[in-house]
């Protein structure tokens, strides 16, 4: 019988394979195959890119990088969604949000004995103590209420 090593750390990404297969799961994760990488369409990968290249200047705003230099930088970047999506942003009430903030952070825990690990797009505490967690989407399609329900995120 195959089992988790003691230190394994349970991340969106391991969970989300666990409950999508458990075969796959077990290959990758308990005997460390590597998994062939799904086979993407170019547009797919320039997708990817620009939404990461988004995070980042939200993340640099947040640590106080001034608005109109990013939107400078978003201006001439080569996809011209980037200064769309961030001039949205700063449109919004997210940019403006007030309390703790904490970007692109990671946070790790022991639950009895196990180890879960997260990364959020941004924490936010308000005055009150109320935390939040938002996760900024960028894909081409808007993701139904169904399907985020049952992604681990």
């Amino acid at each position: 019988m195959k089992v988790l090593t003691d230190n394994f750390v349970f991340s969106q990404s391991s969970l989300q394979t666990f409950t999508y297969c458990r075969r796959r799961f077990c290959l990758r994760f308990i005997d460390h195959l590597v998994w062939p990488a799904q086979i993407s369409t170019s547009q797919h990968q320039v997708d990817i890119q620009s939404g990461t290249r988004f995070h980042q200047l939200v993340h640099q705003y947040f640590l106080g990088f001034d608005e109109d230099s990013l939107l400078k930088l978003a201006s001439v970047d080569s996809d011209p969604r980037i200064h769309q999506w961030l001039s949205l942003f700063f449109q919004s009430c997210f940019s403006h949000l007030e309390g703790d903030l904490y970007p692109e952070s990671s946070y790790t825990i022991r639950l009895d004995n196990h180890i879960l690990t997260a990364k959020v797009d941004l924490l936010h505490i308000d005055k009150i103590n109320t935390i939040r967690i938002y996760d900024w989407k960028t894909s081409r399609k808007l993701p139904s209420t169904e399907m985020l329900k049952r992604q681990f995120q």
